[in-house]
């Protein structure tokens, strides 16, 4: 699938945090928010942009989790 060029930002920052999961004996569960916290201060300093940011993180952290996951 294409990314359309304005998401490259949050995809970007997304892929840069590929060994940041939360692991159980079940699997990855989460990211680690501790690196991305970090990140999004770094690359959003508007707190509006930071919020939308972080929830498209987390979109894009579901749709991820569930690719992982499928049995």
């Amino acid at each position: 699938d294409e990314v359309w060029p304005d998401n490259w930002p949050i995809v970007s920052l997304f892929l840069s945090l590929k060994g940041q999961w939360r692991t159980s004996r079940s699997g990855p569960f989460a990211l680690d928010y501790t690196p991305l916290f970090k990140l999004l201060d770094m690359h959003y300093p508007d707190r509006q942009e930071w919020l939308q940011a972080f929830e498209d993180m987390q979109f894009i952290e579901s749709i991820a989790l569930a690719e992982m996951n499928k049995k």
